[in-house]
């Protein structure tokens, strides 16, 4: 059964250092194996900015046996601002010693349709089966995670690929990993911060299953890294 550990940070700074410094000895501990490994990281605000940290954390790791996925992509062009591929290459893959043939991007619009796209992307991670060591995952105000949301009805593409054309959020039309794709995972991380979030991390932690982010777990560790405000509702019950 998978351990689950809950950190309260005092604010969002403190998060993303740490949630980063927990990443990097991680991925430092993987390299020094020998053998490949896979990772799913997230978009959003805290995503990103553990990125940015993490990149300054693993210069001096060999990641080149390292593998990165995502856990949902935007359905926009390669270019658009609203990609997390753009955001994560610009947050750290850039710099990174991270080659660029493991680097597993969903496809971007110019692609053609999402349901294209899906199919594409599905043959190739089926194929690939990757053992995802971790994955990251930020949760939404609604409970979503990656583009997963309550109450909708991602459309399945194989087993480990999701097309949501109709996201709450914009932009509408998103590729994500599915739940058996997420539940995967050795080890997930969850980022979640600010007081917009709480209400939503009260209703997971108290065991309600029609939010996405309630029915994902690692196989041998889930950590809810949490800033104060996130965790209000936790706390105070």
């Amino acid at each position: 059964m998978s351990e689950i550990e809950t950190i309260v940070f005092e604010n969002r700074d403190e998060l993303v250092s740490s949630a980063a410094a927990m990443i990097a000895s991680r991925l430092k501990e993987l390299s020094i194996s020998g053998d490949e490994f896979h990772i799913a990281i997230t978009g959003g605000t805290v995503g990103t900015r553990t990125l940015e940290s993490l990149a300054k954390q693993t210069q001096q790791t060999d990641l080149s046996r390292l593998h990165i996925w995502w856990v949902d992509e935007r359905y926009v062009t390669r270019d658009s601002p609203d990609r997390n591929e753009l955001q994560a290459r610009k947050a750290w893959l850039s710099s990174s010693t991270i080659p660029e043939i493991n680097i597993h991007a969903f496809q971007s619009s110019e692609y053609g349709t999402i349901e294209e796209a899906a199919a594409d992307f599905a043959r190739a991670i089926e194929q690939h089966r990757p053992k995802f060591e971790l994955v990251l995952l930020g949760m939404g105000e609604d409970g979503h995670v990656a583009s997963l949301f309550p109450g909708a009805r991602a459309e399945a593409t194989g087993n480990w690929v999701a097309v949501e054309k109709n996201s709450p959020k914009p932009p509408s039309e998103r590729l994500s990993l599915s739940l058996t794709a997420l539940n995967s995972a050795e080890e997930v991380i969850f980022l979640v911060s600010g007081i917009e979030k709480a209400q939503a991390v009260g209703d997971v932690f108290s065991g309600n299953r029609e939010l996405p982010a309630a029915n994902v777990s690692g196989k041998q560790s889930t950590i809810w890294l949490l800033d104060k405000d996130a965790a209000s509702e936790i706390i105070s019950s």
